[in-house]
């Protein structure tokens, strides 16, 4: 039986970065998880490096990796498209993450990167891109809102901090065998867990 057109998928995304700023760091590393239609994940490539080395110290990424594998900002942004189009046939899509605002950002960069590569050739027999579309941007949740209104109604201990890190310990949430954490499929399925874990605790304290 078909799904109805109003019922939801859950995505969570994460990005690993060059930096703190989408307007002067690369986007390196993009990850999408669902247990319902699966995962992706796969390195970008932009052609040149922009990196801050403490941001690198925390991803840990090789960036001769990168550039080796990494796929162009068009490429990336196929790749995405097949991801999410199958199931916006039938279903709404609803992106989650941590701190999601950062990651929409840089994507916002890739999006602008795949339009600036599209040639004029390219133009006569294709489409160009369009800008970020507005499944991945419109509404999107954030486990940084659910963890503070789970903890402003009491249901957290109150000297938790608000952070992922201190939510995924206090969770027990690990990353998979053969992944770790600060890398992004294993971030992006950690996060889909804290952001079940924090709806089924704010279901239970209302109740």
């Amino acid at each position: 039986m078909m799904a109805e057109k109003d019922s939801t998928i859950y995505v969570s995304l994460d990005t690993e970065t060059g930096g703190l700023d989408p307007l002067e760091n690369n986007l390196l590393e993009v990850a999408v998880y669902s247990p319902t239609v699966g995962e992706d994940s796969f390195y970008v490539w932009e052609g040149h490096l922009s990196v801050d080395p403490r941001a690198m110290e925390v991803n840990g990424i090789d960036l001769e990796t990168v550039r080796d594998v990494g796929l162009s900002p068009r490429q990336a942004v196929t790749r995405l498209t097949d991801f999410f189009m199958p199931m916006l046939v039938t279903h709404r899509v609803q992106i989650l993450g941590s701190n999601i605002g950062f990651d929409v950002g840089f994507l916002r960069r890739l999006y602008a990167c795949a339009r600036q590569d599209w040639s004029e050739e390219d133009g006569r027999c294709s489409t160009k891109p369009p800008s970020i579309p507005q499944y991945l941007t419109y509404r999107t949740l954030d486990t940084g809102v659910l963890l503070w209104a789970a903890k402003q109604a009491g249901l957290l201990p109150e000297d938790l901090p608000l952070k992922t890190d201190a939510a995924l310990e206090f969770f027990c949430i690990q990353p998979e065998e053969g992944e770790a954490r600060h890398r992004a499929l294993g971030d992006a399925k950690m996060i889909f867990e804290l952001h079940q874990e924090l709806v089924r605790l704010l279901q239970r304290g209302h109740m």
